[in-house]
C-alpha cells in the first residue's frame, strides 16, 4: 500500500498568499483554523491546506454552503492513490435527449433562422 505523504504545511505567509489567491482587494486576511486557513472574501468562504507544496482551496457562497463543508472536504483532501490513477475512468453517459438551440425553425431543412426582423437596421 502506497505510504500517504506526510503534510508539510507552507510558511503562514506563502498560505495566506495562497489562501488568498486573486481575491485578496477584497479578502478578510486568512485566519488559521487548525491544519487549514479561512477566508472571507464578498459573498464567498472558503478554506486552504498546504501540503508537500501543492494547496488545494475548496469553498462557495456563504448564504448556500455551511463554513463546516469545505472544511472538511479541504482535511479529507488527499493525492489520489496509484490504484486510482491506474484506474479506468468512469463511464461517461451521453445526455437523454440533445440540447434545445431555440434558433432552428421547426419546418424546413433545420438551418438555423438567421433572418433579420423587419423593421430592423442590419
Amino acid at each position: 500500500m502506497p505510504r500517504r505523504p506526510t503534510p508539510s504545511p507552507l510558511p503562514t505567509p506563502a498560505l495566506a498568499a495562497a489562501a488568498c489567491g486573486n481575491e485578496r482587494a477584497h479578502t478578510r486576511v486568512p485566519a488559521r483554523d487548525g491544519s487549514v486557513r479561512y477566508r472571507v472574501f464578498g459573498g464567498t468562504h472558503a478554506y486552504a491546506r498546504a501540503e508537500d507544496g501543492h494547496v488545494v482551496r475548496l469553498g462557495g457562497e456563504r448564504r448556500t454552503v455551511d463554513r463546516g463543508t469545505p472544511r472538511r472536504a479541504a482535511e479529507a483532501a488527499r493525492p489520489a492513490t496509484d490504484a486510482e490513477l491506474d484506474a479506468p475512468p468512469p463511464e461517461q453517459t451521453a445526455p437523454a435527449s440533445p440540447a434545445e438551440r431555440g434558433d432552428l425553425p421547426p419546418v424546413g431543412d433545420g438551418a438555423p433562422d438567421n433572418s433579420v426582423p423587419e423593421g430592423a437596421s442590419g
